[in-house]
């Protein structure tokens, strides 16, 4: 990376994540001497940065409840935890995806399970499907495709019988069976929860930075978020999820991403995802731990004053400054359950030369991750040639002046419409 982008980032850790991050911890380790659990389970990987800090303070004050970094995923513990009813398992399966994309194919699907699609290719073809890469987008294709799961489900069963067999045998070796036990995430649904509950059979309590108003019943006495716990008059758990991914950023570590788990003399080894390193993310890291061994010794876990450093993000959030845009527009994450999703980057960018319709446009704009942003790359030639592209694509004035007038207003007025112009790296 160059200097600048060292620069940005190392400011970005100091000013606006580690301050977001310690006060989480902080108010964690509060919760944890109050409560008294036997075991605090903080899940990878958001839960890493809030472990660290969780394991100095109890190297330095009594605190009862053990705390344990603990490999977690919501494909490996979702899946084991539907083993036994056919329906809710299949469910699992087809709709976590639907959950942040509207299309994937048949072969993502299929291999995220655990299964080889080649050996069902002949199958396939019986349920109308001819080739593996097929993107699975209409209700018919969904109907056709439960309708094949359903006919391998023999083969679907045994692949997550032998997971649920080796991750009981992780949590044996943990040391959570019968015992106490409060989990630590940033939170969305509760679903790693509730997928523990079923598996050990046990009331599970969950400590999150935020959660979804509606979460299952079950979880409704067994949870506290850092947000409404605080109480704070300017800051709702709807601005939080208006902007969520912005959030799981601050608690992203480079920590390899759980797959399942595998049986292997006896002892459950984990199967990890690999999805390529982010370069900004582990910089990111790196700035992290820097300051985390400088600094260590001065911080007051039994105090947080979060309402101030959440305002600050809000601000951030909601200006959008171009420099800020640029820079996350190079970010990517991972958002998708198992290996379904690809990374996708924080802030959606395009090329002037590449806009045709408003739809273009629209549909970058809305589905970026740092809500209602993009960056559109832009030189003098491009946007002196884009009016003659747009005329002899759409031959008429009127489309071509609107869409042209649309681009200007972009260009010189990027903060109203949340859209930042950006020169071509």
């Amino acid at each position: 990376m160059e200097k600048s982008d060292i620069d940005y980032w190392e400011k970005f850790c100091l000013k606006k994540m580690i301050p977001i991050v310690k006060n989480f911890s902080s108010w964690v380790i509060s919760q944890a001497d109050k409560d008294n659990f036997d075991i605090l389970l903080f899940l990878s990987r958001d839960g890493f940065y809030p472990y660290l800090y969780y394991k100095k303070a109890s190297a330095n004050k009594h605190i009862r409840s053990e705390g344990r970094y603990v490999l977690s995923s919501r494909r490996a513990y979702l899946y084991a935890s539907k083993l036994n009813d056919k329906d809710e398992l299949l469910d699992a399966i087809l709709n976590e995806q639907n959950s942040i994309e509207k299309k994937c194919s048949i072969k993502a699907i299929i291999e995220n399970i655990g299964l080889d699609l080649c050996n069902y290719e002949d199958e396939l073809r019986k349920f109308g499907f001819q080739h593996q890469l097929i993107d699975i987008q209409s209700n018919n294709q969904k109907d056709k495709l439960r309708e094949f799961l359903e006919y391998i489900y023999r083969d679907i069963h045994n692949a997550i019988e032998l997971e649920k067999k080796a991750l009981m045998n992780y949590f044996e070796n943990l040391g959570v069976i019968n015992k106490r036990i409060c989990i630590i995430d940033i939170g969305w649904r509760g679903t790693s929860q509730l997928a523990l509950m079923s598996l050990l059979n046990c009331e599970v309590f969950g400590y999150y930075f935020c959660l979804q108003k509606k979460i299952d019943r079950k979880l409704e006495k067994n949870v506290k978020t850092f947000i409404d716990e605080l109480c704070f008059s300017k800051i709702k758990s709807h601005y939080v999820f208006s902007n969520i991914m912005m959030f799981e950023f601050l608690f992203s570590s480079p920590m390899k991403s759980l797959k399942h788990f595998n049986i292997e003399k006896g002892y459950a080894r984990p199967e990890f995802i690999d999805r390529g390193e982010d370069k900004y993310i582990n910089s990111i890291h790196k700035i992290f731990l820097n300051e985390y061994k400088k600094n260590m010794h001065q911080y007051d876990f039994c105090r947080y004053q979060s309402n101030i450093d959440l305002i600050k993000y809000f601000f951030f959030l909601n200006i959008k400054s171009k420099k800020d845009r640029i820079a996350f527009s190079r970010v990517s994450i991972n958002i998708g359950i198992g290996e379904i999703n690809p990374n996708y980057p924080i802030v959606n960018k395009i090329s002037i030369s590449k806009i045709k319709s408003y739809k273009d446009l629209s549909s970058l704009y809305y589905n970026s991750k740092w809500k209602d942003t993009l960056c559109i790359e832009w030189d003098v030639l491009s946007f002196k040639k884009i009016k003659l592209f747009l005329l002899y694509k759409f031959r008429t004035l009127i489309i071509v002046d609107k869409i042209i007038k649309f681009a200007k207003i972009i260009i010189k007025r990027p903060r109203k419409r949340n859209i930042s112009p950006c020169p071509k790296s």
